[in-house]
Protein backbone atom coordinates (compact mmCIF):
# COMPACT_ATOMS: atom_id res chain seq x y z
CA UNK A 1 0.00 0.00 0.00
CA UNK A 2 1.19 3.75 -1.18
CA UNK A 3 2.03 5.90 2.00
CA UNK A 4 -0.25 8.76 2.35
CA UNK A 5 2.79 11.25 1.73
CA UNK A 6 3.44 9.35 -1.81
CA UNK A 7 -0.39 9.57 -2.55
CA UNK A 8 -0.12 13.42 -1.64
CA UNK A 9 2.79 13.75 -3.76
CA UNK A 10 1.24 12.32 -6.82
CA UNK A 11 -1.71 14.42 -6.11
CA UNK A 12 0.27 17.60 -6.03
CA UNK A 13 2.59 16.74 -9.34
CA UNK A 14 -1.08 15.64 -11.12
CA UNK A 15 -2.32 18.86 -10.46
CA UNK A 16 0.67 20.83 -11.01
CA UNK A 17 0.74 19.05 -14.78
CA UNK A 18 -2.51 20.34 -15.16
CA UNK A 19 -2.33 23.77 -13.73
CA UNK A 20 0.79 23.85 -16.47
CA UNK A 21 -1.09 22.37 -19.42
CA UNK A 22 -3.85 24.71 -18.93
CA UNK A 23 -1.52 27.92 -18.44
CA UNK A 24 1.55 27.34 -20.64
CA UNK A 25 0.72 30.23 -23.27
CA UNK A 26 1.11 32.27 -20.41
CA UNK A 27 4.19 31.40 -18.80
CA UNK A 28 5.38 31.36 -22.86
CA UNK A 29 4.97 35.24 -22.71
CA UNK A 30 6.31 35.35 -19.26
CA UNK A 31 9.68 33.97 -20.20
CA UNK A 32 9.57 36.40 -23.83
CA UNK A 33 9.10 39.13 -21.36
CA UNK A 34 11.82 38.53 -18.89
CA UNK A 35 14.37 37.50 -22.33
CA UNK A 36 13.57 41.11 -22.95
CA UNK A 37 14.36 42.20 -19.76
CA UNK A 38 17.46 40.10 -19.99
CA UNK A 39 18.49 41.33 -23.32
CA UNK A 40 17.72 44.54 -22.48
CA UNK A 41 19.80 45.08 -19.45
CA UNK A 42 22.85 43.56 -21.11
CA UNK A 43 22.33 45.74 -24.56
CA UNK A 44 22.20 49.19 -21.52
CA UNK A 45 25.69 47.17 -20.09
CA UNK A 46 27.55 47.41 -22.87
CA UNK A 47 26.69 50.67 -24.30
CA UNK A 48 27.73 51.93 -20.93
CA UNK A 49 30.90 49.91 -20.81
CA UNK A 50 31.64 51.39 -24.21
CA UNK A 51 31.16 54.95 -23.83
CA UNK A 52 27.48 55.19 -25.49
CA UNK A 53 25.79 56.59 -22.89
CA UNK A 54 23.28 58.87 -25.24
CA UNK A 55 20.55 56.24 -23.51
CA UNK A 56 21.44 56.19 -20.55
CA UNK A 57 21.32 60.38 -20.01
CA UNK A 58 17.85 59.97 -21.57
CA UNK A 59 16.79 57.61 -19.42
CA UNK A 60 17.54 59.56 -16.07
CA UNK A 61 16.26 62.76 -17.77
CA UNK A 62 12.87 61.05 -18.01
CA UNK A 63 13.62 60.14 -14.34
CA UNK A 64 14.55 63.03 -12.57
CA UNK A 65 11.44 64.95 -15.04
CA UNK A 66 8.76 62.60 -12.98
CA UNK A 67 9.83 64.58 -9.33
CA UNK A 68 8.56 67.93 -11.00
CA UNK A 69 5.85 66.30 -12.51
CA UNK A 70 1.95 66.22 -11.45
CA UNK A 71 0.21 63.31 -10.58
CA UNK A 72 -1.73 63.21 -14.03
CA UNK A 73 1.09 63.37 -16.35
CA UNK A 74 3.32 60.93 -14.64
CA UNK A 75 0.34 58.29 -14.59
CA UNK A 76 -0.62 59.26 -18.70
CA UNK A 77 3.88 59.29 -19.23
CA UNK A 78 3.85 55.79 -17.20
CA UNK A 79 0.51 54.22 -18.77
CA UNK A 80 1.64 54.94 -22.41
CA UNK A 81 3.94 52.01 -22.70
CA UNK A 82 1.04 49.16 -21.34
CA UNK A 83 -1.61 50.62 -23.13
CA UNK A 84 0.45 50.59 -26.51
CA UNK A 85 1.46 47.02 -25.95
CA UNK A 86 -2.37 46.01 -25.18
CA UNK A 87 -3.33 47.97 -28.79
CA UNK A 88 -1.35 46.37 -30.52
CA UNK A 89 -2.31 43.25 -29.08
CA UNK A 90 -6.26 44.39 -29.84
CA UNK A 91 -5.61 45.32 -32.78
CA UNK A 92 -3.86 41.75 -33.55
CA UNK A 93 -6.90 39.76 -32.38
CA UNK A 94 -8.35 41.49 -35.53
CA UNK A 95 -5.73 39.90 -38.00
CA UNK A 96 -5.43 36.08 -39.06
CA UNK A 97 -1.75 35.99 -39.59
CA UNK A 98 -0.75 38.61 -36.48
CA UNK A 99 0.04 35.11 -34.43
CA UNK A 100 3.44 35.70 -34.99
CA UNK A 101 3.83 38.93 -34.15
CA UNK A 102 1.79 39.07 -31.04
CA UNK A 103 4.89 37.31 -29.32
CA UNK A 104 7.11 39.99 -30.31
CA UNK A 105 5.00 42.31 -27.61
CA UNK A 106 5.59 41.13 -24.33
CA UNK A 107 9.52 41.12 -26.03
CA UNK A 108 10.12 44.49 -26.65
CA UNK A 109 8.32 45.49 -23.71
CA UNK A 110 10.67 43.49 -21.57
CA UNK A 111 13.55 44.62 -23.99
CA UNK A 112 12.48 48.46 -22.86
CA UNK A 113 12.01 48.02 -19.85
CA UNK A 114 15.51 46.59 -18.95
CA UNK A 115 16.98 48.71 -21.21
CA UNK A 116 15.55 51.35 -18.42
CA UNK A 117 16.53 49.63 -15.71
CA UNK A 118 19.91 49.25 -16.00
CA UNK A 119 20.41 52.79 -17.04
CA UNK A 120 19.08 54.09 -14.25
CA UNK A 121 20.96 51.73 -11.93
CA UNK A 122 23.92 51.79 -13.30
CA UNK A 123 23.52 56.23 -13.52
CA UNK A 124 22.18 56.23 -9.84
CA UNK A 125 23.05 53.42 -8.34
CA UNK A 126 21.14 53.06 -4.64
CA UNK A 127 18.96 55.81 -5.78
CA UNK A 128 18.80 53.89 -9.18
CA UNK A 129 17.67 50.60 -7.28
CA UNK A 130 15.03 52.27 -5.13
CA UNK A 131 13.52 54.18 -8.22
CA UNK A 132 13.34 51.28 -9.75
CA UNK A 133 11.93 49.31 -6.85
CA UNK A 134 8.38 51.59 -6.92
CA UNK A 135 8.19 49.97 -10.52
CA UNK A 136 7.97 46.58 -9.90
CA UNK A 137 4.22 45.97 -8.58
CA UNK A 138 3.42 47.93 -12.31
CA UNK A 139 5.83 45.91 -13.82
CA UNK A 140 4.40 42.49 -12.62
CA UNK A 141 0.55 43.03 -12.84
CA UNK A 142 1.18 44.34 -16.45
CA UNK A 143 3.34 42.09 -17.66
CA UNK A 144 0.68 38.95 -16.59
CA UNK A 145 -2.04 40.96 -18.18
CA UNK A 146 -0.17 41.75 -21.63
CA UNK A 147 0.45 38.22 -21.32
CA UNK A 148 -3.14 37.52 -21.17
CA UNK A 149 -3.56 40.02 -23.75
CA UNK A 150 -1.52 38.44 -25.91
CA UNK A 151 -2.90 34.48 -25.32
CA UNK A 152 -6.30 36.00 -26.14
CA UNK A 153 -5.60 37.97 -29.33
CA UNK A 154 -3.42 34.72 -30.57
CA UNK A 155 -6.80 32.67 -30.12
CA UNK A 156 -8.96 35.66 -31.76
CA UNK A 157 -6.33 35.71 -34.35
CA UNK A 158 -6.70 31.72 -35.31
CA UNK A 159 -10.41 31.85 -34.86
CA UNK A 160 -10.00 34.44 -38.13
CA UNK A 161 -8.08 32.45 -39.46
CA UNK A 162 -9.91 29.49 -39.59
CA UNK A 163 -12.99 31.14 -40.61
CA UNK A 164 -11.05 32.47 -43.73
CA UNK A 165 -9.31 28.96 -44.54
CA UNK A 166 -12.34 26.93 -44.35
CA UNK A 167 -14.55 29.95 -45.27
CA UNK A 168 -16.66 29.40 -42.17
CA UNK A 169 -19.00 32.44 -42.31
CA UNK A 170 -21.46 32.09 -39.51
CA UNK A 171 -22.02 35.72 -38.35
CA UNK A 172 -23.14 34.58 -35.31
CA UNK A 173 -20.37 32.82 -33.73
CA UNK A 174 -18.58 35.97 -35.12
CA UNK A 175 -20.44 38.15 -32.99
CA UNK A 176 -19.92 36.20 -30.12
CA UNK A 177 -16.51 35.67 -30.63
CA UNK A 178 -15.89 39.39 -30.86
CA UNK A 179 -17.63 40.53 -27.89
CA UNK A 180 -16.27 38.09 -25.39
CA UNK A 181 -12.85 39.23 -27.09
CA UNK A 182 -13.45 42.67 -26.70
CA UNK A 183 -15.11 41.81 -23.23
CA UNK A 184 -11.33 40.34 -22.28
CA UNK A 185 -9.36 42.90 -23.27
CA UNK A 186 -11.32 45.31 -21.46
CA UNK A 187 -10.88 43.99 -18.50
CA UNK A 188 -7.44 43.74 -18.82
CA UNK A 189 -6.78 47.42 -20.25
CA UNK A 190 -8.62 47.99 -16.89
CA UNK A 191 -5.97 46.00 -15.09
CA UNK A 192 -3.17 47.71 -17.09
CA UNK A 193 -4.58 51.16 -15.76
CA UNK A 194 -4.94 50.18 -12.21
CA UNK A 195 -1.43 48.83 -12.32
CA UNK A 196 -0.26 52.05 -13.47
CA UNK A 197 -1.81 54.11 -10.87
CA UNK A 198 -0.27 52.11 -8.24
CA UNK A 199 3.00 52.73 -9.26
CA UNK A 200 1.99 56.55 -9.10
CA UNK A 201 0.67 56.05 -6.12
CA UNK A 202 3.83 54.48 -4.73
CA UNK A 203 6.20 56.68 -6.47
CA UNK A 204 4.87 60.04 -5.25
CA UNK A 205 4.38 58.63 -1.60
CA UNK A 206 7.36 56.96 -0.83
Amino acid sequence: MPSKQILRDKRYNCTLNIWIKENIDIIVFMVIFLSGILLGAIISAELAKNGIDRFITVSNRFAAQREEQQAVKTLISALIPGMLAWAAAFVGGFCAVSAPVTYLIPFIKGLGYGMFACSVIISETAAGIHYIIHLLPNLIISAIAISYCCKTSIEMSKFFWTSVNYRVKIQSDNRNMTAIFCGKMLLYGIIIIFGTIIEVYSYKIF
